[in-house]
């Protein structure tokens, strides 16, 4: 523990000897100084809070300083997916070589099970690649989607994947998450989707 405590002592001592030196600096050392003790930070931050979470941390952060293209209300114009024939569009963006898209695919395959029992929601996969290797791809994931459409990601308004877009019947998004979600994002996801209306 008072090893612990001195490491930390140590730590902010380099770190103020870094950005508070005797002398003052020219703008461009400042920064770079900046640079170097976020870079410090981040690699203690790696091993204090471990790999997986530590990645997933630095995800959270890139998508917060990431300017949103999705935005709430835009309307989507792709003609392959058909809005207007249910209430309801699940959208999920994903990458080939996309590990978080991986990571997700259980609740993807969890939310596959639950659009199939309702009339009122599709499920699309969208993807920006040739259709052979989005289908063996698919195939591959064990995911049943409703439908698979082929197009630029950017043409959805998605700067990053996975994304899940919530589209209502005139084409207009009303809700989307980004990257892995989390347990209480699951459930928003899920929540989303609304009673199943009476037949």
């Amino acid at each position: 523990m008072f090893e612990s405590l001195l490491s930390r002592v140590d730590l902010l001592s380099s770190c103020r000897k870094l950005l508070l030196p005797r002398r003052s600096l020219p703008t461009a050392d400042l920064i770079m100084r900046i640079k170097a003790v976020q870079t410090l930070l981040i690699a203690v931050a790696a091993v204090a809070v471990g790999y997986d979470a530590f990645t997933s941390l630095r995800l959270r952060q890139t998508v917060q300083t990431m300017r949103p293209v999705v935005k709430i209300g835009n309307r989507v114009d792709v003609k392959d997916i058909p809005y207007d024939r249910v209430q309801k569009t699940l959208v999920v963006a994903l990458g080939l070589s996309c590990g978080y898209c991986a990571a997700s695919m259980p609740f993807y395959r969890r939310l596959t099970t639950e659009v199939q029992k309702r009339r009122d929601i599709q499920f699309v996969a969208a993807l920006s690649t040739n259709e052979p290797a989005a289908r063996e791809y698919l195939l591959k994931q064990h995911l049943a989607v409703t439908s698979l459409t082929l197009l630029p990601l950017s043409r959805l308004g998605v700067q990053g994947t996975p994304t899940i877009l919530l589209i209502d019947n005139e084409g207009r998004i009303r809700q989307h998450w980004l990257g892995k979600l989390t347990a209480t994002e699951e459930s928003a996801v899920l929540s989303s989707l609304g009673p199943e209306p009476h037949r």
